[in-house]
């Protein structure tokens, strides 16, 4: 969320017309502490990044834990495996949560934005969102029921039509 946003930002409205960012984290208190990146980027965290690992993630990521089963976790952790930029790719885009700029800085983002959050979103609370969308004039926010931090999973078809209708306007 906080990169597409900056993305808009920094692209303008002539190139970027309306913006979608779902459960997004603009705020750098809710960035891990320091240590942990840099423990995930050392071989030894790299090796704690296993089947138990992204079984307890998604479970705290997501709002419908049924979704956690054999396959989604072979799908999440199959970048991991077999690319070792991933965790880089990963952290890095992590770290922009640390920005000092943010969320302030976003107060230039003059494209319509839809913010989509989970109504069980542990990594993103409310009140976060409700401060980016005073920053954004031109925002509508839109909770998704019986979601997580990754609502496009948990309500596929809820953010779908979300989406559709925003786009749509």
């Amino acid at each position: 969320g906080a990169l597409g946003l900056w993305v808009a930002q920094t692209l303008g409205q002539a190139r970027i017309s309306k913006v979608v960012a779902i459960s997004p984290a603009t705020d750098r208190r809710l960035a891990p502490p320091l240590l942990i990146p840099n423990f995930l980027a050392a071989p030894v965290g790299l090796a704690l990044i296993n089947r138990w690992t992204m079984v307890y993630i998604l479970k705290y990521v997501v709002g419908l834990k049924d979704l956690v089963h054999g396959s989604s976790v072979r799908a999440y952790l199959q970048p991991y495996r077999f690319s070792p930029d991933a965790m880089g790719a990963f952290l890095r885009a992590a770290s922009l949560i640390r920005d000092k700029r943010l969320p302030k800085d976003l107060c230039g983002v003059e494209q319509p934005v839809l913010l989509l959050r989970g109504d069980n979103d542990r990594i993103v609370p409310d009140r976060f969102v409700q401060d980016l969308r005073k920053i954004l004039p031109r925002s509508e926010f839109i909770q998704v029921p019986h979601s997580g931090h990754h609502p496009h999973e948990d309500s596929p078809e809820f953010v779908t039509q979300a989406i559709r209708t925003f786009l749509a306007k």
